[in-house]
């Protein structure tokens, strides 16, 4: 599933959007710096 980010969207947000555990979603994006995304980014 592709997301682009928005303005204050956080991995707390598509948790609760998505109803998925944030501990997953943070597992699952190691990659990825929550602190760095740049929006319109997906």
């Amino acid at each position: 599933m592709d997301i682009y980010v928005r303005k204050g969207d956080s991995f707390w947000y598509f948790s609760n959007l998505f109803n998925i555990p944030l501990q997953l979603i943070i597992d699952s994006n190691r990659d990825i710096d929550p602190n760095a995304w740049m929006w319109g980014r997906r």
